[in-house]
């Protein structure tokens, strides 16, 4: 098995044995920002990496591979809002049977959904509308993503919101509920003071 590093100083990941020392650690991609995350892609041998405020994009890369066979499956035409872009993505999540993919759309105020294999043009927006803000169908910096296991409902670290909300993973951001915080920054009850993190563990027993 390997295990991949962000070495985020060096502007690179590492692939490396997970049983090594070390000293058999070889590039896998360099150049990059390194993003907060990456995602294996189920049923293929490929993980989707995000490239932060850097190219503004999400990759798909063969996990054997050194970066050379990469390829764009969103953004990459500049930071912006338009068709195709991104800004600043951070998180990206892969639905279970591996067909689509969702991405943190970190300074675009947004979450969307993606095709595994497309180029990112038919990206299509299931929370936010790309203002900042706490309102009904808006977010202020989504931070983090979990996904169901059935890929039926997918959950939002609203970090600048302060806090965490489901939502359908087909779309239709005005369905999200508030699952923790939304009471203003804070540690009192019903209240999260800038989420960053969700770990999401089913319930079904493995």
């Amino acid at each position: 098995s390997k295990i991949f590093i962000g070495d985020h100083g060096n502007n690179r990941v590492l692939r490396c044995p997970a049983d090594g020392d070390g000293a058999s650690c070889v590039v896998f991609i360099g150049g990059v920002q390194v993003p907060q995350a990456m995602a294996f892609l189920p049923g293929t041998n490929e993980v989707l990496m995000p490239t932060g405020s850097k190219d503004h994009a999400v990759l798909r890369c063969p996990v054997d591979g050194d970066g050379s066979a990469c390829s764009t499956v969103a953004g990459g035409h500049g930071q912006g809002s338009g068709e195709g872009q991104l800004s600043s993505p951070g998180i990206v999540v892969a639905a279970p049977d591996g067909s689509d993919f969702f991405v943190a759309d970190t300074g675009n105020f947004r979450v969307l959904r993606c095709p595994a294999n497309g180029d990112g043009s038919t990206c299509r927006t299931i929370a936010g509308n790309g203002s900042r803000g706490g309102g009904e169908g808006q977010l202020a910096y989504p931070w983090d993503l979990a996904l169901a296991p059935d890929g039926s409902e997918i959950f939002i670290a609203d970090q600048k919101n302060h806090r965490v909300l489901r939502c359908p993973a087909e779309g239709g951001g005005s369905a999200c509920s508030t699952l923790a915080g939304g009471h203003g920054p804070g540690e009192g009850e019903g209240q999260l003071n800038e989420p960053v993190f969700l770990g999401l563990r089913s319930s079904t027993p493995r």
